[in-house]
């Protein structure tokens, strides 16, 4: 049970941050650690599954999902552990880097 929490969680906690054009101050890339880590930034880019996808909208498929305007069109690059993502970064058309959003999903909110 609890690990399907996790793993609906992390499949459903991204969402873009607002990715503005033209003058919008870019972030920047993760950097891998000087030494190994199993938390190292990683290309990620074509995993997530998008609004345009109809898997996308089943809550029994525990894959990642992400909710972006540009889909996975441009480079994705996340951190995590153990299959979770921690934090992930996305580019813009230009190629400028924006850290992404989580999603708050919370798993045991009452039903109205």
């Amino acid at each position: 049970m609890l690990r399907r929490r996790i793993a609906i969680a992390s499949a459903v906690v991204l969402g873009a941050a607002l990715l503005g054009s033209g003058t919008a101050n870019a972030d920047e890339w993760p950097v891998a650690p000087p030494y190994p880590s199993p938390t190292a930034p990683q290309d990620v880019t074509g995993i997530f599954l998008t609004p345009q996808d109809p898997v996308y909208w089943n809550p029994f498929v525990s894959d990642n999902r992400l909710t972006s305007p540009y889909g996975n069109s441009t480079r994705l690059v996340c951190t995590g552990f153990h299959g979770v993502l921690l934090e992930c970064w996305q580019a813009d058309r230009e190629g400028n880097p924006h850290k992404l959003i989580k999603l708050d999903l919370s798993l045991n909110a009452p039903m109205s």
